[in-house]
């Protein structure tokens, strides 16, 4: 079976299934490929939430991306009339001089991000669920929020589909090859599809056997996430409506970071290590 298309998703993931959902409202002819099922918990970035925030600690580079996703998010949620965005605001907690309260206002302030700062006793009567410390601040981002991963997932898979694009899950791609001023793929199941342009998403997995040359420049990782539930009787201080999506840097430099419970697969508080 030859087929010919504009682009080639290889990977739908949250990463690919974003890549054929703004390719599909572009191009005529697109095609994303997944060697799973639409549904599964395989992905590298695979998860029932996230956090999106703007007030980035780690610098204003970031800024001209987070502001189009901004925009993309909230596009999405309206198309899909899906509701994928939790507007838990954004609390961001460390010592007064710390890099993620520092940069946190560094970037606020360049980006003229809405944000507020609160020291310790003011931040323990708006948190009453976080354990803050005499020497610590709050960088407060109204505007951050948490975001329905997997629903948000099936949502630009869904709408790119409505506009045009062809899926295929199931069947790994073994291999790429140039085909005169594009793309020849070879999938497992002996299929053949042409392409102007590909795009890889394929996570961990793109060493295996589709890119094995990036083996000694990746070295994938397996991140720890947690989930914990609120003593009986001490829930509220951990609802949507008290407890923010939130980064908090320990003192021996250790950065976690947490979302609330906004879907029911992930019924208990959501706790990670940032940089771990």
């Amino acid at each position: 079976m030859n087929r010919s298309y504009d682009v080639i998703v290889i990977g739908l993931g949250i990463m690919g299934a974003a890549a054929l959902w703004r390719v599909a409202s572009k191009c005529t002819r697109s095609l994303g490929i997944d060697a799973s099922g639409p549904s599964h918990c395989h992905g590298s970035s695979h998860g029932a939430s996230r956090i999106f925030r703007r007030a980035y600690w780690e610098g204003e580079k970031y800024l001209q991306l987070l502001n189009h996703a901004d925009l993309l998010w909230k596009e999405l949620e309206q198309v899909t009339q899906r509701h994928l965005l939790f507007r838990t605001g954004g609390v961001f907690i460390g010592d007064k001089s710390s890099r993620i309260v520092s940069g946190s206002i560094e970037t606020a302030k360049k980006g003229k991000i809405e944000h507020e700062v609160w020291i310790a006793s003011d931040a323990r009567k708006h948190l009453p669920a976080f354990n803050i410390q005499d020497e610590m601040a709050v960088v407060y981002e109204p505007g951050a929020y948490a975001i329905s991963a997997s629903e948000a997932r099936l949502a630009m898979l869904n709408d790119a589909v409505l506009n045009g694009a062809f899926t295929e899950f199931g069947n790994n791609v073994v291999k790429l090859e140039k085909h005169g001023t594009g793309v020849r793929v070879t999938t497992k199941s002996g299929c053949i599809y042409f392409a102007g342009s590909v795009i890889v998403t394929t996570g961990p997995w793109i060493t295996t056997n589709l890119m094995p040359e990036l083996t000694r420049f990746l070295e994938p990782r397996r991140v720890p996430i947690y989930w914990f539930k609120p003593k009986a009787g001490c829930e509220t201080p951990f609802s949507q409506e008290q407890f923010p999506i939130f980064l908090y840097e320990r003192q021996d430099g250790g950065l976690l970071y947490g979302v609330p419970s906004i879907v029911s697969n992930e019924p208990d508080v959501k706790i990670g290590f940032h940089n771990r």
